[in-house]
C-alpha cells in the first residue's frame, strides 16, 4: 500500500518484486514515500525506506521472510538407539540450548523458519558426540544420534 496522505493506492508486487504505481500524480514524482508492505510471511528489508517515486513510476520493493519462533523437538539416542539424559543442545552462536531429559527428549525454542539450517553440537560431560549442521525439518523434530 502506497500513503500518499490523502491518497491510499493497494497494489500486488509482480514476479519480478516490482510495484508499478501508473497513477500516481505528477506531484508526488520524485518525492520520498512510505510503502506499507503487506505481503504475509514477509517484512521489508529496512535499509531502502524511505524511496523516491522515479519517473517510471516504478518501485523495487525488496522483502525478506519474517523469522517466527518455532519449537523444535527431538531426541538423543546413543549408537543403539537407547534413550540419552544429561546431554547439552547447543545452537551456534548461543542462540538456543537444552538438555536432554530422562527419556533422551529436549525442545528448543528458535527464532528461524523451517528449512534453515544451524550447526547444532551435542555435549555429555565435555565430550561432544555430535557436531553437525542440521536444517530445521517440517515437522520440527530432530532425532540426534551421539556417537561417543
Amino acid at each position: 500500500m502506497l500513503d500518499l496522505g490523502s491518497q491510499r493506492i493497494t497494489k500486488a508486487l509482480n514476479e519480478s518484486g516490482e510495484i508499478h504505481f501508473a497513477e500516481v500524480p505528477q506531484k508526488f514524482l520524485h518525492q520520498k514515500i512510505e510503502l506499507l508492505p503487506q505481503v504475509e510471511g514477509f517484512q521489508r528489508i529496512e535499509k531502502e525506506w524511505p524511496q523516491i517515486i522515479a519517473a517510471s513510476k516504478t518501485i523495487y520493493h525488496a522483502l525478506q521472510p519474517v523469522k517466527s519462533i518455532e519449537i523444535v523437538k527431538g531426541m538423543v539416542v546413543d549408537r543403539n538407539g537407547n534413550p540419552l539424559a544429561n546431554v547439552d543442545i547447543i545452537l551456534e552462536g548461543g542462540k538456543a540450548s537444552a538438555k536432554s531429559d530422562a527419556q533422551g527428549l529436549f525442545s528448543l525454542n528458535i527464532k528461524t523458519n523451517p528449512g534453515e539450517t544451524f550447526r547444532l553440537s551435542a555435549r555429555k560431560t565435555n565430550k561432544v558426540g555430535y557436531n553437525d549442521y542440521i536444517t530445521i525439518p517440517k515437522n520440527k523434530t530432530l532425532i540426534i544420534k551421539f556417537e561417543k
